[in-house]
């Protein structure tokens, strides 16, 4: 029902599809996304870049996940004149290359450490999904919250979940995205 209160699990671009699909169908109800870190997509370019094709020198890229890191910050620091999703583009042809580089110590601490925020820039969304979704934030009707989903306990009128925040939620429905 349109004026249901809403879970969704997760902030990545199924979370995404389905506010846009909440939002066609006039759903009307509060909707709160949780996710460990609060981070919708980040948006594509919103038109195609012109500019010279971008190619990264890899072979000097360091090979422990926290100089990889902050190499990958330089690469998009260093050219201001470059929007960071082309330098991203420019690395996803590198990706592979640069993994193998790595011991299989620092690819777990990579993945620990940083896959959330790699994960919000690899994977992301059209600029007018994004709008949307930040126009139904502003209008208070959709809520974000950071923290990992810990627990829920059937009430007469619901649901009661929680996270590692603490805070309780009462919904009708969980939609698992």
């Amino acid at each position: 029902p349109a004026d249901h209160r809403l879970l969704l699990v997760g902030t990545g671009l199924t979370a995404l599809d389905l506010v846009q699909s909440l939002r066609r169908q006039g759903h009307r109800g509060p909707v709160v996304a949780r996710s460990r870190h609060g981070w919708w997509p980040k948006a594509h370019l919103a038109q195609s870049w012109t500019g010279p094709k971008l190619v990264l020198d890899v072979d000097h890229a360091p090979q422990t996940a926290e100089g990889l890191a902050e190499w990958v910050r330089e690469q998009v620091r260093s050219r201001p004149e470059v929007p960071w999703q082309v330098v991203f583009g420019a690395l996803r042809a590198q990706v592979n290359r640069l993994w193998a580089t790595l011991e299989s110590a620092e690819r777990d601490h990579f993945l620990r450490t940083y896959r959330p925020e790699w994960e919000v820039h690899r994977h992301r969304a059209p600029p007018q999904s994004l709008e949307l979704l930040r126009r139904w934030e502003a209008e208070g009707g959709l809520r974000t919250v950071a923290g990992e989903l810990v627990g829920s306990r059937a009430t007469a009128g619901g649901l009661v979940v929680w996270g590692t925040d603490g805070v309780e939620l009462e919904v009708d429905h969980i939609l698992v995205a």
